[in-house]
């Protein structure tokens, strides 16, 4: 009785686990069965022709606006257009989507345009105005390369048209021109250098030292003209070189004893102003007032021409005096305060060569090595010649000569 009632209940569980199977079975069928209908993608809805020329037309209003807002950025614009085009091309919104598409490209250009005319207008303006303000080369020079950078401030959105390469000749221009006023700044420097100090043919030469290139700059005519001048003053100074040599020199020292000579010192100058193995010797180094070596009082020189070798052997100066007092303890002497021959023009232990000629009333002092001829005028007829040694100098002069101009 118990056996049976047992097998049974086991009978009845083993139904009861087919039964749920099947149901289970119901909930999950297999994947043979196919997808279920809930997750299907969907059937995508055909668009039609209204809602087709809504949505273009909305994009078209976007492209538009980004247009008209954005007239500089030309690559956006085209590649919105590119875009909006492959959709809208053949339908009614082809034709604006070209219209604006053509006036973007319109006003950019116009606008590349009012931008290039209005810096070149400025960078003319100012190039005009430097020549008419007559600045020096090197500061032309300067100002040259400041408008050239400016250039860069031409905007980058339009650096894809043809104004910007013509704005690159015109920097190229510019470039040259600055390069000219500074090579003709060098150039000039140093030929006015070389003509003031009366050496005429190297200031000459160093205009011809202008490069060919650059002479057809605006520093070209200023170049011909300057070699102009150097040029006749060349000819005037060998005529008056070649006059001068026919004249009756006599030499005022070279070599001899200070007594033997037609100078005098001031008394209290005879320890400073000496004569050592030939050379005139003035060392005033420890000096604390000038020395003076200067032509007696009877002198009566009225136009003469006086040439002396010299050196500094330190950093000091020379005061040249004509036609003053005919006293050395006067105070009254007519001298150079102002033109004196310093160490700075001359540079140490090397011997230069000086002519002092006065002429007419009118005094120049010129050298192998002054930076600028010594110029002034005598208020008196006649007198006497000196030279004072400044405190602090040492200077040596090996030979002093002179010559009269004859009366007229």
């Amino acid at each position: 009785m118990k056996k049976g009632c047992f097998f049974g209940f086991l009978c009845i569980c083993f139904l009861l686990s087919l039964m749920g199977c099947g149901k289970k079975d119901e909930k999950r069928p297999s994947s043979k069965a196919g997808t279920p209908a809930a997750e299907m993608p969907a059937q995508p809805v055909e668009e039609t022709p209204e809602q087709k020329q809504a949505r273009l037309q909305k994009k078209f209003d976007e492209f538009k606006s980004y247009a008209d807002r954005n007239p500089d950025d030309i690559s956006g614009v085209t590649a919105r257009y590119n875009e909006l085009k492959k959709e809208a091309g053949g339908t009614p919104l082809e034709v604006h989507i070209d219209r604006v598409m053509t006036n973007s490209k319109t006003a950019f250009e116009r606008n590349a345009k009012d931008a290039y005319e209005s810096l070149v207008e400025r960078i003319n303006t100012a190039r005009e105005k430097y020549k008419s303000e007559q600045l020096l080369p090197s500061d032309m020079a300067e100002k040259y390369a400041k408008l050239a950078s400016d250039i860069e401030s031409y905007p980058s959105a339009y650096r894809t048209t043809k104004w910007w390469e013509e704005l690159q000749n015109i920097k190229k221009d510019i470039a040259a021109e600055a390069d000219a006023a500074k090579v003709w700044a060098e150039s000039k420097a140093d030929a006015t250098r070389e003509g003031d100090a009366g050496r005429y043919k190297e200031a000459i030469a160093k205009l011809e030292t202008f490069p060919q290139e650059f002479r057809s700059s605006v520093w070209e005519k200023e170049r011909q003209e300057l070699l102009k001048t150097y040029q006749e003053a060349l000819s005037r100074r060998e005529e008056t070189v070649k006059q001068e040599e026919k004249l009756e020199w006599k030499d005022l020292f070279s070599g001899e004893p200070i007594e033997n000579t037609v100078f005098n010192i001031k008394e209290t100058d005879t320890d400073r102003w000496t004569v050592k193995d030939k050379i005139l010797v003035c060392d005033n180094t420890a000096g604390t007032d000038d020395a003076w070596l200067c032509t007696p009082k009877e002198t009566k020189w009225k136009n003469f021409v006086l040439e002396m070798e010299f050196r500094f052997t330190n950093n000091g100066s020379l005061t040249i005096c004509v036609h003053g007092s005919p006293q050395p303890d006067k105070p009254d002497y007519f001298g150079f305060d102002k033109k004196t021959i310093t160490f700075a023009d001359f540079g140490p232990n090397v011997w230069h060569t000086a002519k002092i000629r006065v002429r007419n009333k009118k005094i120049i002092i010129e050298s192998t090595s002054l930076v600028a001829p010594l110029e002034g005028h005598c208020d008196r007829e006649d007198g006497v010649f000196g030279l004072v040694a400044n405190v602090g100098t040492k200077i040596e002069i090996r030979k002093i000569r002179m010559a009269l101009y004859p009366e007229k």
